[in-house]
């Protein structure tokens, strides 16, 4: 949805960010984040126009979100990285020509590297190579925490490790959200005997839970939290994920 007092909010906290490559990702990431939080206030009982302002409440001042923003979006490394594309373009281009090919082909291994150190999920394991992958694409919003939950991995030696991500709002001096092994348990009610893991830190903080001990046959991992009065205002939700066969 688009209302005139978020795109005035959303225009006010972009002026502050330097780097203009990257305005139009924020503002779609924002959005995206506004909209979820509305609907999450709308069905615990607020009305629209409530919710609006409820969401703008959240997020916070617009020049200090918009200067957080611009530290985050250095415009310098913004830059530098504008012209390494540019610079792995034309190498590219010189790969193209049989004389200059060799050369420039070690030059572009490297340059595709770069993306590489990019935060996101540890493929590696000590549990080995995965088995199967269910996608979840589950949205929850928690006060300012928003989860993405994004997918199990079954490994070789029977470790299920959830994948999700804690994105927080940059104004809050909040921990991330962390699921506990009382929040995981199957179709019959039994809780998993260990849960481990590890995650990266950051504005957005990609989780990987390691989830040892699941019973051999069960058909749902289920994921459920129900918050407490004072911290999550009692807010609760339940994610049920269709395993296969085990």
């Amino acid at each position: 949805m688009r209302f005139k007092e978020w795109d005035d909010y959303l225009d006010s906290m972009l002026s502050h960010v330097r780097f203009s490559p990257d305005r139009y990702r924020i503002r779609m990431e924002f959005e995206e984040h506004m909209n979820d939080m509305l609907s999450d206030y709308i069905s615990d009982g607020m009305s629209e126009e409530e919710a609006r302002d409820a969401v703008l409440d959240n997020i916070g001042d617009s020049t200090e979100v918009g200067k957080l923003m611009n530290k985050a979006h250095n415009a310098v490394v913004g830059w530098i990285w504008q012209v390494l594309k540019l610079c792995l373009i034309v190498t590219v281009i010189l790969c193209l020509n049989p004389v200059t090919g060799p050369l420039f082909g070690v030059i572009a291994k490297t340059a595709v590297s770069i993306p590489d150190i990019i935060t996101g999920y540890d493929d590696s394991s000590i549990h080995g190579e995965p088995i199967w992958t269910v996608d979840i694409d589950e949205k929850v919003i928690l006060d300012d925490h928003k989860l993405i939950f994004d997918e199990l991995v079954k490994k070789q030696d029977g470790t299920l490790e959830l994948r999700y991500r804690d994105i927080t709002s940059p104004l809050k001096d909040s921990i991330h959200f962390d699921i506990t092994a009382d929040m995981i348990f199957n179709e019959e009610g039994l809780v998993m005997v260990s849960l481990s893991g590890s995650s990266n830190g950051g504005y957005i903080d990609y989780i990987q839970r390691e989830i040892i001990g699941m019973p051999e046959g069960s058909k749902l991992l289920i994921i459920e939290f129900k918050g407490d009065e004072i911290t999550y205002k009692g807010r609760h939700f339940r994610i049920e994920v269709e395993l296969p066969g085990q």
